[in-house]
């Protein structure tokens, strides 16, 4: 949480005439700035709420060969680099995805880690005669990634496409049995709004916005359970369905 301060004329006439004025204003400055820098090492996200850039630790090991320590030391940071990016990629694509295109990934990703990788630091390190390792933490660009995972052809990008299907409904005589369908329809995965267009005596019609096709959201409305009633389709069309209320 930011703490502000407010420097009343008590408090600067207190200060004004001598030098501890400047020297408590850099302090209260310093205190601010104590709580508003670590906002900046956070993940960050664009104006859609996507994640542009996440903080990722991970650790990265390598043998000593000839005593050479330094060599050892950056093959270390070099594998903790591929660590990260293993972690970032697993959190964009599950596993299965991930073992069916492995060595797509790890062409692209995995052997070009400056590509997605903006900075990094280490943040501790322990070495012994034999092995050299190091805990790394890194800003990786989650953006950068899923456009090369894109171009790739291993994450596909799903295009949200939502139809209005007009719906006939008969049998709404019984208007608690129209209501309880006309609630039902809200729970179908995909719905969006649900609008009565037209109210007749014995039938009335619903213009539902679904997201996919008037194929998929009558496949999920066959489904569909209700009390005390039962529904049947007896007429399809690329954008409208009619469907009877049969009293249970």
């Amino acid at each position: 949480m930011l703490r502000y301060f407010h420097l009343n004329d008590h408090f600067i006439s207190k200060y004004k005439t001598n030098a501890q004025y400047s020297i408590v204003i850099r302090r209260i400055m310093l205190l601010v700035l104590s709580f508003t820098v670590p906002l900046l090492i956070m993940d960050s996200y664009d104006a859609y709420g996507q994640m542009e850039v996440k903080t990722i630790e991970a650790i990265g090991a390598s043998g000593v060969y000839k005593t050479d320590v330094e060599a050892a030391k950056h093959e270390a940071i070099a594998n903790g680099l591929v660590a990260v990016l293993d972690k970032a990629v697993a959190e964009i694509l599950p596993v299965e995805l991930v073992a069916q295109n492995f060595q797509v990934i790890n062409k692209t990703i995995y052997n070009d880690t400056d590509k997605y990788i903006s900075d990094y630091k280490v943040l501790t390190e322990a070495f012994s005669d034999k092995s050299y390792r190091v805990l790394i933490q890194a800003n990786v660009s989650v953006k950068k990634l899923k456009n090369s995972l894109t171009k790739s052809g291993v994450m596909q990008v799903r295009r949200i496409t939502f139809r209005n299907v007009e719906i006939v409904v008969q049998g709404t005589r019984n208007l608690s049995s129209f209501i309880k369908f006309r609630e039902g329809l809200k729970e179908i995965p995909g719905v969006k709004t649900i609008q009565v267009s037209d109210m007749q005596p014995d039938e009335a019609k619903l213009v539902v916005n679904f997201e996919g096709s008037t194929k998929e959201f009558t496949d999920a409305l066959v489904l569909k359970k209700f009390d005390n009633f039962s529904i049947r389709i007896f007429e399809i069309s690329e954008d409208k369905l009619k469907v009877e209320l049969i009293p249970g």
